[in-house]
């Protein structure tokens, strides 16, 4: 349920800003400080985890910009 309303709002988030690049960049950025995971173990994610993980929320923003026909953010890499 959690990770349902977190996603609405970052479809909200996107709505509002209009910038999938800078979304999807801050989702990487969040991820790879470790304060979320880019592979989370699907039992803990089915568990626990009370928002989506980074990689279903860089997914988001670049789905919402091919549907609102935005700049595609470009694919993420570890720094």
């Amino acid at each position: 349920m959690s990770r349902h309303i977190e996603a609405r709002a970052d479809a909200h988030a996107l709505d509002l800003t209009r910038d999938p690049g800078t979304f999807a960049s801050m989702q990487h950025e969040l991820s790879v400080r470790n304060i979320s995971d880019l592979a989370p173990d699907p039992v803990e994610y089915l568990l626990w985890l009370t928002h989506p993980a980074g990689p279903e929320r860089i997914a988001m923003a670049r789905d919402w910009a091919r549907m609102h026909h935005a700049p595609v953010p470009p694919p993420l890499r570890d720094r």
